[in-house]
């Protein structure tokens, strides 16, 4: 199956990422922005489901 190396047009800030990066973004999530929405950012990253946010921040405020 072959990867897609660019941004689809509808992404607001694809103006904002530099067009040499672009390939390397495999894909894109809507986070909603609602303080803990890094947390649900890797989560979604690492599990591809952002309910799993509140055990990812438990292990970084362990690991600080």
């Amino acid at each position: 199956q072959a990867v897609t190396t660019c941004l689809p047009d509808h992404i607001l800030y694809k103006a904002n990422i530099y067009k040499f990066m672009q390939k390397y973004i495999l894909a894109y999530f809507d986070i909603v922005e609602d303080g803990n929405c890094s947390f649900c950012a890797i989560a979604v990253s690492i599990v591809k489901h952002d309910d799993y946010w509140l055990n990812i921040r438990k292990l970084i405020y362990k690991e600080l």
